[in-house]
């Protein structure tokens, strides 16, 4: 070889070395994403993180009318309820005044020694009086009970006898982690999402305010809507890539089957928009028609659902809609 060739030689060899370190990085990089992937819990996006979706798949677990309020565990005991009564007289109560005739009247007695009943005289055997008292019954004597000091007239029992509160059980590490691979898979597939459009009926929207919020933060564009009509008018307006609707609305004349009403009324129009029956109603009879993806009442599980439909069909009007040589050029 001349001199020139080995000078070009030189000259570009550390470009193939750069490109071939680029490659070796991509792909310990991929491997180690790979398998870290599942224990993930703060990935940043432009839209969308983990710890946001995440809580509002948590958010939205408690899905319905406002919970009665908890009693707060850390505070101290509740204290014991006071009623009248007692053993103690009432507190208006004021005994007789002793007048000297009482002092006169009053005989001293004898009486029968404490735990001793009433028993059968002893018998000829035994022993004699050996005065003129009468000798005293040969009975064993009961045993000693004791007797709680009586109550204040303000105290209607003793603080043993006040029931504990509630046992509230420990946080479950299911509980805690609940959400997380959906919210992962969220946060890593917002740039598939974006630009996708859902239609969500329902009656009660501030149920899913969460999840509406999350899927908007994410790029989707979700139209709500309140009834079967409203929604059949807005699905000939304009296309979606996939509906929600609740299974019960209470305005409506079918309300138990407003779901499934609503599907058969898209079959029955051509619409042929995915669907997602949502809510705490569902019954068997709804996963089996022929509209619905799926019937869930998870958040977790709608998320998941969402992020696969929605996903294919953005991936496949992008790929139906423009060349390789588009896509190549990002166009």
């Amino acid at each position: 070889m001349s001199e020139a060739i080995w000078i070009e030689l030189i000259k570009v060899l550390p470009a193939f070395l750069w490109i071939g370190f680029g490659f070796i990085a991509l792909a310990v990089a991929k491997r180690i994403f790979t398998q870290q992937a599942p224990r993930m819990t703060k990935v940043e996006t432009p839209w969308v993180t983990v710890e946001l979706a995440q809580q509002a798949i948590e958010e939205s677990y408690a899905r319905g009318p406002a919970a009665l309020p908890q009693p707060d565990w850390n505070g101290p005991l509740p204290p014991i309820p006071v009623q009248p009564g007692g053993y103690a007289p009432p507190p208006d109560f004021a005994p007789p005044p002793i007048t000297a005739a009482d002092d006169e009247a009053t005989e001293s007695v004898r009486l029968r020694p404490m735990n001793t009943p009433p028993a059968d005289e002893p018998n000829d055997n035994g022993a004699k009086p050996k005065n003129d008292e009468p000798p005293i019954p040969l009975t064993e004597p009961r045993p000693t009970t004791y007797y709680a000091p009586p109550l204040p007239a303000t105290q209607a029992g003793y603080p043993g006898a006040v029931p504990l509160p509630q046992y509230r059980p420990g946080p479950s590490t299911e509980d805690s982690q609940r959400g997380l691979r959906a919210a992962t898979r969220l946060a890593l597939s917002a740039d598939l999402l974006n630009g996708g459009s859902i239609l969500w009926v329902d009656d009660h929207h501030e149920w899913n305010e969460p999840l509406i919020r999350l899927f908007r933060t994410a790029g989707l564009k979700v139209d709500t809507v309140s009834s079967t009509t409203h929604a059949v008018a807005a699905l000939s307006a304009m296309s979606y890539d996939l509906v929600i609707t609740d299974m019960r609305r209470e305005a409506e004349p079918d309300g138990d089957a407003a779901g499934t009403n609503l599907l058969d009324r898209m079959v029955e129009a051509g619409i042929p928009t995915p669907a997602i029956i949502f809510g705490g109603s569902v019954t068997a009879r709804t996963s089996f028609h022929p509209r619905a993806v799926i019937a869930t009442n998870s958040p977790e599980e709608l998320v998941e659902t969402v992020i696969d439909i929605v996903g294919i069909r953005r991936s496949q009007q992008s790929s139906s809609g423009s060349s390789w040589i588009d896509r190549f050029s990002g166009k």
